[in-house]
């Protein structure tokens, strides 16, 4: 039986990603597949987690982990509500004040000159340059007592001299992301630490100036503050995975009021698991009834980052684009490459980025709009711009009586047009793709599979008897 492999940076990150809990022999973890708290893993055998769920999961996976003699850190609810003590708080406070020294008073030749394609105004609040493997030792030195290990001694770990703090509510430092210059191919590229036992340190970056009204949410720091290099007013927040949207949404509800008047720009990486983040803040949002867009990539573009670094005019352009979107209140998400050989439509972008979450390489057309909406415009348009001619368009419209006469309607229009097409099938349960998605999870990915990939001449006007 073959089964999915999940890679994690180290045992601590996976046990944390998943909410692992001490049950003695074993964690009791949240499945990776279902997202219920039912899946386990042996401590005897930390590369294998199962979900308990035979019926309706049963899924596995294989665990492996990019940093292969980490020690286990991960504490207990028990270990975790005893707080610090007395030594260890004023170790802490000790330790922040020296990651807020460096980071506003010690020069960098790295930051000055543009960390990433960032100018050191943007970085200051966020990158601390401990320079060289001396300083880096001098920071561990400070944290040591309150970290599972001394890492002080570890000539791999002190080269990791780019330090960015999460502070906590009560401006300490909880968690600290860990990078480096010194040798830019150290792999993993990141490594996270927790600074602050006493409780769950908050793993989200967030940093929202009053007069903000964008706010960025990215997959990593690096790419928000890419965002802020275009717009210094821009508010960010960022994660430090893209599995840990959790504890940002449970922020989002809980501040929802300071927040309402603002508008959100969820730029998640161009992936699966980016896909996957981005439908569940955007639904966050939804709920909250706070207005949103999906930032989309170029072709060659990856993140953030990674746009900004590798074309930084078109970076520029693009955030203006969304920033007009929001300015018009357009809901419309549209995102179709060259490369892509299946386009969904949807009617609304929970759908879309439940397909994308699915099947990334997927494009996307969803107009969201008042009254009956017209997709036929808007591909005719694309038709004079894009090679549409060999893509295969996904019908995926909701179970209603609208939406079934939009799915007729595209249907005479494809035959018309002589383009392919194919009619999402699903169970008539589910009232939309996205509710088929979060109702049954694994069996929307294996539909989307086997309808997605069969042979292209089978795609061709099909029946659609509904």
């Amino acid at each position: 039986m073959s089964h999915n492999k999940l890679i994690y940076q180290d045992i601590n990150e996976m046990l944390a990603e998943l909410n692992a809990k001490d049950r003695g022999r074993y964690f009791i973890c949240t499945c990776p597949e279902c997202q219920q708290q039912e899946a386990f893993i042996y401590k005897n055998n930390m590369n294998f987690i199962q979900c308990n769920r035979e019926n309706t999961c049963g899924e596995r996976f294989i665990l492996t982990y990019e940093e292969k003699e980490t020690e286990i850190s991960y504490s207990t609810e028990k270990e975790k509500s005893k707080g610090l003590t007395v030594k260890q708080a004023k170790q802490l406070d000790e330790f922040t004040s020296l990651i807020n020294h460096v980071l506003h008073n010690i020069e960098s030749d790295t930051l000055d000159n543009g960390y990433r394609g960032l100018s050191r105004s943007t970085t200051t609040p966020f990158i601390a340059d401990f320079s060289k493997p001396e300083g880096v030792k001098l920071m561990f030195d400070y944290a040591n007592g309150l970290l599972p290990k001394n890492y002080a001694d570890n000539d791999w770990m002190c080269q990791r001299n780019l330090v960015l703090p999460l502070f906590e509510e009560d401006g300490r430092v909880g968690r600290i992301l860990l990078r480096s210059s010194i040798n830019p191919n150290l792999e993993p590229k990141e490594i996270q630490l927790i600074v602050n036992p006493s409780n769950d340190a908050r793993d989200f970056f967030v940093d929202i100036p009053e007069e903000s009204q964008t706010i960025v949410i990215g997959e990593a720091i690096l790419d928000s503050l890419s965002f802020r290099e275009v717009d210094e007013q821009v508010g960010i927040m960022a994660l430090t995975g893209s599995r840990k949207y959790k504890s940002l949404c449970n922020y989002i509800k809980d501040n929802k009021e300071k927040l309402r008047q603002k508008r959100f720009l969820v730029a998640m990486d161009d992936d699966a698991a980016g896909y996957k983040s981005a439908k569940e803040i955007s639904s966050c949002l939804e709920e909250e009834q706070v207005d949103y867009q999906i930032f989309i990539y170029p072709e060659n573009c990856k993140d953030g980052n990674d746009f900004l670094v590798k074309e930084t005019e078109k970076f520029h352009r693009y955030f203006q684009f969304f920033d007009k979107k929001f300015e018009v209140n357009s809901r419309n998400y549209i995102d179709i490459k060259k490369s892509m050989q299946h386009v969904v439509i949807c009617d609304s972008r929970l759908d879309a980025l439940s397909f994308r979450s699915a099947h990334p390489e997927c494009g996307a057309l969803v107009l969201e709009e008042e009254g009956k909406v017209d997709f036929k415009e808007p591909i005719m348009k694309l038709l004079l711009s894009k090679e549409l001619q060999q893509k295969t368009f996904i019908l995926a419209m909701p179970h209603t009586t609208e939406g079934q006469e939009v799915t007729r309607e595209l249907i005479d229009f494809f035959n018309n047009m002589d383009l392919k097409y194919k009619v999402f099938e699903y169970p008539a349960d589910a009232l939309s793709p996205l509710e088929f998605s979060v109702d049954d999870p694994k069996c929307f990915k294996k539909c989307v599979e086997q309808q997605f990939f069969k042979k292209e001449h089978l795609m061709q006007k099909v029946p659609y008897d509904r």
